[in-house]
Parts: C-alpha cells; structure tokens; sequence
C-alpha cells in the first residue's frame, strides 16, 4: 500500500486532472490502475502514438494503430502491471499532468 503522503499528493493532482482516487487506485474510465508502483508520462499526440505497447494495444484494441493523430493535444498515459489508462490534457492542465507524473515516477 502507498503511503499517504503520496496518496494525498497524487489525489490533490489527479482531482485538477478530473482523475478519481479511491482507496490507493485511480478510477478512470471504469478501470483501475494502482498507484502503488504506477509510472506515468505526458506525451503530445503523435508521441503518444509512438509509444504504443501491449497494454496501450490491450486497451484501445486493433485500432490503436489506425488512430487519428491529435495535433496539439496532450495525453496522460497512466501504467501499472496491465493495468493501464491514457487521460487527455487540456493545454492550461499540462502543469498539473506532468507535476502527478513526476510525484509517481519518483516513489
């Protein structure tokens, strides 16, 4: 289990995010990710287009290669285990994305 200071941090963020925390898992989508042990990056469109794995195939299925590029938008790609879950950013939220990603990425 997280500890709760990075419960806290992590919570505060993802609420500005319109990201749900509860217990020690994001909520997104109906999905569960863990925070225990989730990494996280903020990437434009096309990056995130590139960095396509497994679980982002898993997720979105045989039409994540087929899908449209956003030009200008930014996603917040959450990852743990297979768990996973990609968020998009309004340009104003992109501080808050990469200020959850790094709390994530340093526990």
């Amino acid at each position: 289990m997280p500890d709760k200071a990075l419960i806290k941090d992590v919570t505060k963020l993802a609420g500005k995010l319109g990201i749900t925390v509860r217990g020690d898992a994001f909520r997104i989508d109906g999905k569960s990710v863990p925070i225990a042990g989730a990494s996280a990056t903020v990437d434009d469109g096309d990056a995130a287009r590139r960095r396509i794995t497994m679980t982002r195939l898993a997720l979105i299925g045989p039409f994540a290669l087929a899908a449209k590029k956003h030009v200008g938008q930014l996603f917040l790609t959450i990852e743990n285990g297979d768990a996973a879950a990609i968020v998009p950013i309004t340009g104003k939220r992109q501080l808050e994305a990469r200020q959850l990603a790094l709390r994530l990425n340093k526990q």
